[in-house]
């Protein structure tokens, strides 16, 4: 009767670690923001800069507006395409908000750019 109970145990343990574990990979995963990964395939390239050019223009495009505002500024627009085609080319810029990068006039929100 013993053994039954630690197998049962055992078991038990094994079912709740395999139901919370992937759980908490999708929690993880979700918390994950990539910023300038305007469409959402895991990594910042040309398709993003290509597709946020589109959406930009007026193409019929979807994108995730909130990381496609690299410059932070809750608006979605050409200060972002240039930002984000600074940091394609290498510059030394970051797309990170938690990152302060004073030297990159396209994160001065105090620029007019009207």
């Amino acid at each position: 009767m013993k053994q039954l109970r630690k197998f049962l145990a055992v078991l038990l343990a094994v079912f709740m670690l395999c139901t919370v574990l992937p759980l908490s990979a999708m929690v993880s995963a979700a918390d994950t923001t990539i910023y300038g990964d305007v469409n959402g395939d895991g990594k910042v390239n040309n398709r993003d800069l290509g597709i946020l050019q589109q959406y930009l223009n007026g193409y019929d495009v979807t994108i995730d507006s909130d990381v496609a505002d690299v410059t932070h500024d809750d608006k979605v627009n050409n200060r972002d395409l240039g930002l984000l085609q600074q940091y394609l080319n290498g510059w030394d810029v970051t797309l990170d908000p938690e990152v302060p990068d004073d030297d990159n006039p396209f994160n001065d929100t105090e620029l007019d750019w009207t």
